[in-house]
């Protein structure tokens, strides 16, 4: 299609295009490659691609991706499961964690991060889009930064960003600020699996698998067809969690107090 305003797309993009009059829905399933694309960063536009499963990629471009792949990489989240590895067992006393201490200040932080790492997709608006959605009563969903402290030096050593809807959990960056032997970031996420299965998370997606997240197999973490993927995040959003999960950190419910 010809959209006014964006002349000579590439049919890749243009085929892919969304707007915020269209309806979105099971079609979405018919994407040709692991991404939409989207120009617009209307509020309302935003949470009705989360709740379909996208997410926006819009760094410092007027049309920007939405990731929606042929195999998400998602955990499925059983009650009960051991996420105590090695170097949680070893150095999980050394730290503290907590949950949206400065959501914005810190998903700030972790943009500047990737931008030296070499290039990165948060940007102001979005930041401030994203803590508007999460003030909305209007909306199901929320968005959690959980942070990992230092306990001596006081120090944010790694932080995660994801957003709920119901019971399904999209991670969407997380940043490791304190690279030594403790492997902080690792040290996170295992701490954050074991959080969201004890509060009732089902789902816990982290996007196009990556060559890293082989490790976490173990913990039930597998590509599915963008088909199951579709179906399991919009019956997720009809269910809720058992404990939100800053409430549980807050009284806390997490293994790293």
């Amino acid at each position: 299609r010809t959209l006014p305003g964006f002349p000579g797309l590439p049919p890749r993009v243009s085929r892919a295009l969304l707007l915020p009059m269209d309806v979105l829905g099971p079609w979405l399933l018919n994407l040709r490659g692991n991404y939409a694309y989207a120009a617009s960063l209307d509020v309302d536009f935003l949470v009705t691609m989360f709740e379909h499963g996208l997410f926006v990629l819009p760094g410092k471009e007027q049309i920007f991706g939405c990731p929606l792949p042929k195999t998400p990489y998602v955990f499925h989240l059983p009650t009960g499961s051991s996420w105590k590895g090695k170097m949680l067992r070893r150095y999980g006393k050394e730290f503290e964690m907590s949950c949206n201490e400065n959501f914005e200040v810190h998903l700030r932080r972790c943009g500047a991060y990737h931008h030296a790492q070499g290039g990165t997709w948060i940007n102001d608006q979005l930041i401030s889009l994203l803590a508007r959605i999460h003030r909305d009563p209007c909306n199901r969903i929320r968005m959690y930064s959980f942070e990992l402290w230092d306990k001596v030096s006081g120090e944010l050593t790694a932080a995660s960003f994801g957003l709920r809807i119901g019971t399904f959990f999209h991670d969407f960056s997380m940043c490791c600020l304190v690279k030594d032997r403790r492997s902080a970031g690792s040290i996170l996420t295992k701490a954050i699996g074991a959080l969201l299965s004890d509060c009732g998370v089902s789902d816990w997606y982290w996007g196009c698998k990556m060559e890293y997240m082989s490790d976490y197999g173990v913990h039930g973490a597998k590509e599915i067809p963008r088909k199951e993927y579709y179906e399991r995040i919009r019956a997720a959003m009809e269910q809720e969690v058992k404990f939100d999960p800053e409430d549980a950190i807050s009284a806390g419910n997490c293994i790293i107090q």
